[in-house]
């Protein structure tokens, strides 16, 4: 996935399925990077490199345990 500053999620850029249990896990990780930018300070380091969420797994159609790795860099 891909955000912005804000929070906002970039669909254009991003190429992962859409999985509802990880957004709600990288939310409250994505308000670290844009607090210290309120406060005038780099938005880096990421605090939190890596994030995970249980789903209903592969045998419901799920897709089972998902691992992220949250990566905070400048926009291209």
């Amino acid at each position: 996935f891909v955000f912005d500053l804000e929070g906002r999620l970039l669909p254009r850029k991003s190429t992962a399925n859409l999985c509802l249990g990880i957004l709600a896990r990288i939310q409250p990780a994505l308000m670290i990077p844009r607090e210290r930018f309120q406060c005038g300070l780099e938005p880096f380091p990421v605090t939190v490199p890596y994030l995970d969420c249980f789903n209903t797994g592969i045998d419901f159609g799920g897709m089972g345990k998902v691992t992220v790795e949250l990566l905070v860099r400048k926009a291209s």
